[in-house]
């Protein structure tokens, strides 16, 4: 049995490696393929549980279907992956064959763009990163994953410049509801621009209907800065009835029952989503707090005791 299960992981990093040498080699890196070759590391990685070195083995191995170059490339995505997920070896090898990688930016501009982009996300430094990121721009100009990358290293320091990256890569590929997302959040915590962040999140919500953070990040706007009270119940248990994440069900519910107690005088119900809340997560102090607040206005003071 263990036989197969190592014949089946060899074939399946057999056809990554295809995959990456394929879709590498061509002159055409384009963000799907970027987010194809990202979900199918992701399904490996999960298929071959903890065994990085077995990865590494087998894919440094199957490289020399490539040439020189484009194999160090290859090696050096998958050692990034596994960096990503807090491997420092990785990110250190992956670190190394990038900048031993030997491109014509004019012969090979996309690829070169892909080398900049990956030392991009390897960089702790915002400003090395975003130095590397704007080459990569430079040389592959529609490629949507580099502006997002770019966007989320501006964010601590120029928040415009972050939503103009968005911007761009929205312009280039509307469909994408990750970049609408991104865009919300930006406009919603550095901002503080309540509409557009509403308008992104409800485009979130058009493309991916899924997105149960988007939906309430979106109830909490209208809830706290638009004044949109049906609007905001309405996602708010839409979430409830979406949600599986446990902190995400508590947030909710205590969401939902703020609004009630305060926008559509519903104590009664408030009390029962403080109730809900405090179930899946007893120690939640604002739902006790504004629980016994509760219990003073419908006069249940018998009751103040027990919470």
């Amino acid at each position: 049995m263990h036989y197969k299960r190592e014949n089946l992981l060899e074939s399946q990093i057999i056809l990554y490696v295809h995959a990456l040498t394929g879709r590498f080699s061509s002159s055409h890196i384009t963000p799907q393929n970027m987010r194809d070759l990202y979900n199918a590391f992701k399904t490996l990685l999960k298929s071959c549980a903890h065994k990085a070195d077995t990865l590494h083995h087998y894919f440094k191995l199957y490289s020399k279907y490539a040439d020189k170059c484009i194999g160090h490339l290859c090696r050096a995505w998958l050692f990034m992956q596994c960096g990503m997920l807090h491997d420092e070896r990785s990110k250190f090898k992956a670190y190394t064959l990038l900048n031993q990688i030997k491109l014509d930016s004019h012969k090979h501009p996309k690829q070169t763009a892909f080398v900049y982009f990956c030392l991009g996300r390897l960089q702790k430094s915002n400003d090395e990163a975003i130095n590397l990121y704007t080459k990569a721009i430079e040389l592959d100009p529609i490629n949507t994953c580099i502006y997002n990358n770019r966007a989320s290293r501006y964010k601590q320091t120029s928040p415009e410049l972050s939503i103009q990256d968005y911007t761009a890569a929205i312009e280039l590929d509307p469909t994408d509801p990750h970049l609408y997302y991104n865009r919300a959040i930006m406009c919603k915590k550095y901002m503080q621009d309540a509409e557009q962040a509403c308008s992104d999140f409800t485009k979130t919500l058009e493309l991916n209907p899924g997105n149960v953070n988007a939906l309430y990040f979106r109830a909490l706007l209208y809830h706290m800065h638009l004044n949109e009270v049906d609007k905001a119940l309405a996602d708010y248990t839409a979430v409830i009835q979406l949600a599986t994440d446990r902190r995400m069900l508590v947030k909710a519910f205590y969401s939902r029952g703020s609004l009630r107690a305060v926008h559509l005088d519903e104590p009664a119900a408030a009390l029962d989503d403080f109730n809900s809340a405090l179930k899946l997560n007893p120690l939640y102090d604002n739902a006790l707090f504004n629980k016994k607040l509760l219990l003073v206005k419908l006069r249940k003071f018998s009751c103040i005791g027990n919470v």
